[in-house]
């Protein structure tokens, strides 16, 4: 498995996931790599039950004792589990999910994440996420700093948190940079900052491997655009142009002001460029008053005197 690879073979994903997964543009494993979180939960305290206050949000990893349905007057299904650590017991409460009975009373330890409420005269846990307590396995969706992603149908955070973690654990993350770079820029490398942003260990963290992941889009992007305009230029070709030195000065002269410097420069760049055999593609960039337009007019004047036309195109305001 590499970058490359389609998500469908992605260990957990599978042709029926991959097709969900196609609404969020993720079709490889690269994709699933840098679907970046659209914001985090501060699940890191970790507390006892004997420490828990009403109204704090906390992480707390326990044994299940019990855990059964209830049925409400009204015919609603509660589940209920008690649970405890060396500190006391707690009462955690879910709404209308049966299932969950079948699938704690397999798991021995379970970490619980959610706000703590009062209830009569007890402290309890309502609704709380929970995530299997494994040997040797760090917490992936609680105790941490967890992220959010852009979800679609069939899609969780959760799920998607499943899928990325142990794919950070693979070999297909690889720094393509020489070492300089990032230690010159004050980057972190490509595969730290790919762990930092799905699984930070502070909120630092997010920032530096934000500031990684987009030096690398941009940069990307500049390189594809180099490459596509070194193909463009050495397959297209175009009549170079007769550049009048004297006309074009003429033309300048009775312009009702002068030329700056900077015009001056960018007016020379560009008359190079239209004696090339290869086809200019040139951005010019200045604040509104510059000069922009007279610079392109005087372009459009050379290609004028070489019997060619030029196209202007304008976006109106109302």
């Amino acid at each position: 498995m590499n970058w490359n690879t389609p998500v469908r073979f992605v260990p957990m994903i599978g042709p029926i996931y991959a097709k969900r997964l196609e609404k969020l543009e993720i079709a490889t494993a690269g994709d699933l790599l840098t679907h970046i979180p659209a914001r985090y939960e501060d699940y890191s305290l970790i507390s006892k039950i004997g420490s828990l206050q009403a109204g704090e949000t906390v992480t707390i990893i326990v044994s299940l004792i019990s855990v059964k349905n209830t049925y409400t007057k009204r015919g609603f299904v509660l589940q209920r589990a008690q649970v405890a650590d060396e500190t006391g017991q707690l009462e955690v409460t879910w709404f209308n999910q049966p299932f969950l009975v079948k699938t704690l009373r397999s798991i021995h330890r379970v970490a619980l994440v959610g706000k703590v409420e009062m209830s009569g005269f007890k402290l309890t846990l309502v609704s709380p996420e929970y995530e299997v307590v494994r040997e040797n396995k760090p917490l992936v969706h609680t105790g941490r700093i967890v992220p959010v992603y852009p979800e679609t149908a069939g899609i969780s955070s959760k799920w998607l948190r499943s899928r990325i973690a142990p794919l950070l654990e693979t070999s297909i993350i690889s720094e393509y940079l020489p070492p300089s770079i990032p230690m010159r820029l004050g980057f972190m490398d490509l595969p730290s900052a790919l762990l930092q942003i799905h699984f930070p260990h502070a909120h630092s963290m997010i920032t530096r491997a934000r500031e990684r992941l987009s030096f690398d889009e941009l940069f990307l992007k500049q390189i594809q655009g180099e490459i596509r305009r070194n193909q463009w230029q050495q397959k297209a070709h175009v009549q170079p142009l007769y550049i009048d030195q004297e006309k074009c000065c003429q033309f300048i002269n009775r312009l009702p002001f002068a030329l700056t410097g900077a015009q001056k420069r960018v007016v020379g760049h560009i008359l190079t460029n239209l004696q090339k055999s290869a086809p200019m593609n040139r951005l010019l960039q200045g604040d509104v008053g510059s000069g922009k337009t007279v610079v392109a007019a005087i372009a459009a004047f050379m290609v004028y005197l070489n019997g060619g036309t030029t196209l202007f195109m304008a976006q109106l305001r109302f």
